[in-house]
């Protein structure tokens, strides 16, 4: 295992438990995609893999202040009685990871891609098994580190 494989680990376990934290309805992950020619082509080719369950429309690029709106979404508003400082300090630990990555990637490039102009690609995303659903890509040297934040349907 690489090191950006262990970070992205790493990442996905934090996930994981927040997860844990906002319940059975929630669902958190993350991927890590080679980059095979580009951003928006390589996450489109991951979806289109995955089945009839998912389907991706489209891959914008974006900037932190739209991550920063989805995780407000997905995992700040399961958890409502988390005081702003709580909030913030989660948000850093969540920043803290792909900037692990990126370092374990190149060690003298940017310590936080989420801050790096270009480097953040929100895909338009909808699947069978999620009410709601959203995907953020942030471009990692020649990784893609493709992340996932769901509300599960009702089984």
């Amino acid at each position: 295992m690489n090191t950006v494989s262990l970070h992205v680990s790493e990442l996905r376990g934090f996930l994981g438990a927040m997860q844990v934290l906002c319940g059975d309805r929630y669902s958190f992950g993350v991927d890590c995609l080679d980059d095979e020619g580009g951003v928006e082509s390589s996450v489109l080719k991951h979806f289109s893999m995955l089945g009839s369950g998912f389907q991706c429309n489209s891959v914008d690029q974006e900037s932190f202040e739209d991550v920063k709106s989805l995780l407000d979404k997905y995992l700040f508003r399961a958890l409502p009685a988390l005081g702003q400082g709580c909030k913030k300090r989660i948000a850093r630990q969540l920043i803290e990871y792909y900037g692990l990555i990126a370092t374990a990637e190149n060690e003298f490039g940017a310590f936080n891609p989420l801050s790096v102009q270009g480097a953040i690609y929100v895909p338009d995303v909808s699947s069978v098994f999620y009410v709601e659903c959203s995907y953020y890509a942030v471009k990692v040297g020649r990784y893609i580190v493709l992340t996932g934040l769901g509300v599960k349907r009702d089984s």
